[in-house]
């Protein structure tokens, strides 16, 4: 069994960091719960170059890993081959080679395991379970595997979307090994 796992929204709080790091420049209390479409600058109302004006070098590596992911990654391992597919960030140069060591450090990926693909490109990976907070790339990657399980992690940003017959969802990562058992939470 192959289990596809998306990073940023699914593994580490990117969400938080970046909020985490715009308040204490700007003097706001914003929290992931305020962002509540997946555009998090026109979710809080602020311009993109301000919000993300820390993400740079180094900032990739600081982000805090969610509760129970390691966790529930090493049940997953236990029953199938696990594979990070996740998207670069092209503004800053060290980003892949950061979040490719981050995912090592902190979830346990070996480094061929770490796949860099943006939202679109997801759904050329074949697997039998898939897990993002984009709908989209849920309902695009369900669509070209059709034998799979398309999974939508459920994150404030994506609590509007819909799941339908293509996707599940999940709403924690405790609940990870009933998806991979079931496709329910």
């Amino acid at each position: 069994m192959i289990v596809l796992v998306d990073c940023d929204g699914v593994l580490a709080d990117f969400v938080g960091a970046v909020l985490g790091s715009y308040n204490d420049r700007a003097g706001t209390a914003h929290a992931p719960e305020d962002v509540t479409q997946w555009d998090i600058p026109a979710s809080l109302g602020v311009p993109a170059a301000e919000l993300y004006a820390e993400v740079a070098e180094g900032f990739c590596s600081r982000i805090r890993p969610y509760p129970g992911a390691r966790e529930a990654l090493d049940r997953m391992r236990e029953v199938a081959d696990v594979v990070c597919l996740t998207a670069g960030w092209d503004a800053v140069p060290t980003w892949d080679y950061e979040r490719r060591e981050w995912l090592v450090r902190e979830m346990g990926f070996l480094r061929y395991d770490v796949v860099f693909a943006s939202g679109e490109r997801k759904s050329g990976y074949a697997g039998d379970l898939f897990f993002d907070d984009k709908y989209s790339s849920v309902v695009s990657w369900r669509a070209a595997n059709p034998c799979g399980k398309g999974v939508l992690y459920r994150q404030p940003w994506n609590r509007t979307d819909e799941t339908d017959d293509c996707a599940y969802s999940a709403s924690h990562m405790a609940s990870v090994t009933r998806v991979l058992a079931t496709g329910r939470d």
